[in-house]
This record gives structure tokens, C-alpha cells and sequence, in this order.
């Protein structure tokens, strides 16, 4: 996965050793301390969050995606890509464009998602994660020198200790437009995803700055962490 870094400041950051046996395999993926080496949280309560990963990569395996259609006269819409098992989340999008109740679907079938017919012009907001083919995933994170990524043999990863940090990796079940309102604590989930709540440690130092959205599906985090 990856950093837009169109919008991500990089004010802090370091050079750190993978944990033996480790690797990093995403950008924007919460590391934490592992005695003098760090690792990608695994959402364990005991973990020490550490800065977010940032380093050349090979392979987008998840991307996000975010986007705003109109329910159809047969109650259903159409995503644009194939949403990754138990990844996809619904709300309705209220009149004045703001992001409204959570929405259910009465039923899916692949990317053909089903509500009611009286939710026909509606708007919902789906937001979820698919796995690119390799010319998606060129064009999300570009093209990288042969021989990839020196960190990967090295076995060292950088990390980002404080910025404004624009990540693809995160919780896309989680109603991120309500927890930036809540001012919610950001932890950690399994491979470094960052969420709400759960049994992760707390991602110290960090506040929502921006929301995913159709425009950008990038979760923005300022980041001041030691």
C-alpha cells in the first residue's frame, strides 16, 4: 500500500532496523518497537507505536477506494471494483453533501450491492479495499528502478516520527467522517493498519486531519510523536 505523497509532509523522520525475521511490506503502516528494531504492529495490546513506515515498494496488494453513487429504480449500485472480503462500509449522503447514517444493504453480489427500491435516488457512500492489477498499481504508486527496494535487503525501514501523514492503510469498516468529529483515539490493528478502538496499542502523538473521500481515499493523520 502507500503514502499520497501529494499531501504528506514529512517533518520527522528516522532510519530503523526490521526485526529479525520481519518485514515491512507497506508504506503508511504503523511500526512498533521490537527491543531496538521495529516491526509492523500486529494490534496486540502491549505494542509501542513507533512512527509509520516509509520506504520504496514493489507491491500493492489492497488499495482504498471511496466512492459517492446514486441508487438505481431497482435499489442497487455498481461499484467500481471488486470489494476485498469483510473490507466494505455504507452510508447515506445527506442533501447538503455531508456524510449521513450508516446504510445496509439488503443484499451483494460481487460489485452489484442492493438496498431497497424506496432508497432510489439516494445517494451512498461506499467505501472498501480491492486488490489492483499490476497497471492499477502502477498508476497508484508509479514505476520503481529494477532491483526494487534496497530496504528489503538491507532489512532496515524508514520511519515517520512527526508530519502530516496521508496513508492508505487503514480500518475502511470504521466511519471515519464520525471519528474525526469525535476526536477518537487512533490504534493499531493487524499488518499496521490503523483504526479506532479494539485491543491495539494507542497510536501516540496523532489526530484525524482529513477523511477519505471519492476525491482522495487517503486517511490524513498530523503526527507528533516524541
Amino acid at each position: 500500500m502507500s503514502l499520497n505523497f501529494n499531501s504528506t509532509r514529512i517533518d520527522r523522520s528516522t532510519n530503523r532496523k526490521v526485526a529479525t525475521g520481519h518485514m515491512v511490506l507497506a508504506e503508511g503502516a504503523a511500526l512498533v518497537a521490537d527491543s531496538v528494531t521495529v516491526r509492523t504492529a500486529t494490534g496486540a495490546a502491549n505494542e509501542r507505536f513507533v512512527g509509520f513506515s516509509f520506504s520504496q515498494q514493489n507491491t500493492i496488494n489492497a488499495a482504498p477506494m471511496v466512492e459517492d453513487l446514486i441508487v438505481n429504480e431497482d435499489g442497487e449500485i455498481n461499484l467500481a471494483q471488486l470489494p476485498l472480503a469483510s473490507s466494505a462500509r455504507y452510508n447515506w449522503v445527506n442533501s447538503d453533501g455531508t456524510v449521513g447514517a450508516s446504510a445496509t444493504p439488503a443484499s451483494s453480489a460481487a460489485k452489484l450491492i442492493t438496498f431497497t427500491t424506496g432508497d432510489a435516488d439516494r445517494v451512498v457512500r461506499a467505501q472498501y479495499k480491492f486488490a489492483p492489477t499490476a497497471a492499477q498499481a502502477g498508476f497508484i504508486q508509479g514505476n520503481v528502478l529494477p532491483g526494487g527496494d534496497s530496504g528489503h535487503l538491507l532489512g532496515n525501514v524508514g520511519v515517520i516520527t512527526a508530519g502530516d501523514v496521508y496513508t492508505s492503510e487503514y480500518d475502511t469498516t470504521v466511519d471515519w467522517t464520525a471519528q474525526a468529529a469525535a476526536e477518537a483515539a487512533l490504534t493499531m490493528a493487524a499488518n499496521g493498519q490503523v483504526t479506532v478502538g479494539g485491543a491495539g496499542g494507542v497510536i501516540t502523538g496523532a489526530r484525524i486531519i482529513s477523511v477519505p473521500t471519492p476525491g482522495s481515499a487517503y486517511l490524513g493523520i498530523a503526527l507528533n510523536n516524541g
